[in-house]
């Protein structure tokens, strides 16, 4: 965990002194701190993302600088040791706003997300992206080896989607978030600014349509869509949307049951919405006879 001591060891906190380190609640995950200085008698606040590989730390930089008004404004990475364990740290401006989990998403902060997202699936830094990607059948796989306690609920469960998206194909052509969790976006009140480019890759574009849907708990997926086909001049698929919808619940259920770090009440919420996302998908693709 990063403190005030780590943190003055920096190129960037050097000549400031640093008045508190707060833990950020973002995704399930705690690795966003609030970091609160002071400089020439004046207190001023940034956000800190602590990444331990240092590739995906400077291709994450790359990425949020790319991103622009995207995300949050970029002051520094730098690393630092804590108890002989390297940490890479993105410095970024603290946005004074509410995260989208919070608030009720009206149709204007929707139509900002829509537009945002037809945005970024169509630019592509000059760089090469070299990430993984989520956007791959195999990943189910890799995280339900993962798990040593299924149930037998949890392994029909997993059977029954698997035999639904087992002929999934991903265009992946497109420059994606890949975690539109809504802990991972901050409403202004100009704007929506996006956080935790970790899994930042070149996916497909449904991926964070379903993303997006499957978070949000109001019924905001037809606006969502219409929206969606407003700026990308192009009618969404619905049934390809129902599959994306049902791989991104699988994963994040399967993510919930296999790799948290600890089974706290934020956790064990996510995972039963997860679940319930997931049987009534199951119910709908089945029953309507939708076939990929």
């Amino acid at each position: 965990m990063l403190n005030a001591s780590a943190l003055a060891l920096t190129q960037y906190f050097s000549g400031f002194v640093i008045v508190d380190v707060l833990p950020m609640m973002g995704g399930l995950s705690q690795r966003l701190y609030l970091v609160t200085y002071q400089s020439n008698q004046i207190t001023a606040q940034c956000v800190v993302r602590s990444i331990r590989d240092s590739l995906l730390a400077r291709q994450e930089y790359a990425l949020m600088r790319h991103a622009g008004k995207l995300s949050a404004n970029l002051s520094a990475l730098e690393s630092i040791t804590i108890d002989g364990q390297l940490l890479n740290l993105i410095i970024m401006d603290y946005i004074d706003g509410s995260l989208a989990k919070d608030i009720p998403l009206s149709s204007y902060h929707l139509n900002t997300i829509a537009r945002q997202l037809s945005l970024l699936h169509q630019s592509f830094p000059s760089a090469p992206i070299q990430r993984p990607s989520v956007n791959k059948l195999s990943l189910i796989d890799d995280y339900w080896t993962l798990i040593t306690d299924a149930t037998i609920e949890d392994k029909i469960r997993y059977q029954r989607c698997y035999a639904l998206l087992r002929n999934l194909s991903f265009d992946n052509t497109a420059l994606i978030h890949g975690d539109l969790n809504l802990s991972n976006l901050i409403v202004t009140s100009d704007n929506v600014v996006w956080l935790d480019w970790e899994y930042a890759s070149v996916g497909d574009a449904y991926f964070d349509y379903a993303a997006f849907i499957v978070e949000c708990d109001q019924d905001i997926e037809s606006r969502f869509i219409g929206y969606l086909e407003s700026y990308n001049s192009t009618v969404i698929d619905l049934e390809r949307l129902s599959y994306f919808k049902l791989y991104y619940a699988l994963i994040s259920w399967l993510w919930c049951v296999g790799l948290a770090e600890s089974k706290t009440p934020q956790l064990s919420a996510a995972l039963n919405k997860y679940r319930d996302e997931i049987d009534q998908l199951v119910t709908v693709i089945v029953s309507n006879d939708i076939s990929l």
